[in-house]
């Protein structure tokens, strides 16, 4: 199938290739089963492990979408959140909007927006 769907020219270029050697079987044909087990039993161990190989399993979008839902989460409590002395986190004073329909600069820019007088919620005396 391949050399039928292939061009010519790609066909030269496969032809022309070398085989590529993985590895060496030399060695582990004068070796027995038992000293390969050994052998593959050391090389697995965690002290062949180095940190940089543990920071390379992490896909990146991963770790960057974990530290920006971060990010948003706590400029979340920081922006609309108060500590209170027993260092419970609670909802600041909310007021309602004066306008209904905001513009795009306004969803950005909340402060933007007149607010009523008048909290609609407050967080109760304890």
């Amino acid at each position: 199938i391949c050399s039928t769907l292939m061009e010519q020219t790609t066909r030269s270029i496969l032809l022309s290739c070398e085989e590529f050697v993985l590895y060496d079987v030399t060695t582990e044909g004068r070796m027995t089963d038992q000293e390969i087990m050994l052998e593959f039993c050391e090389k697995q161990k965690w002290k062949h492990i180095r940190f940089m190989d543990f920071v390379e399993m992490v896909p990146g979008k991963l770790l960057t979408a974990v530290l920006l839902t971060a990010m948003f989460i706590a400029c979340y409590f920081w922006q609309k959140c108060d500590i209170t002395a027993g260092g419970e986190v609670v909802s600041r004073t909310m007021y309602k909007p004066t306008i209904i329909n905001e513009n795009f600069l306004q969803v950005l820019f909340p402060s933007l927006v007149p607010r009523v007088a008048e909290p609609f919620w407050e967080m109760p005396e304890a």
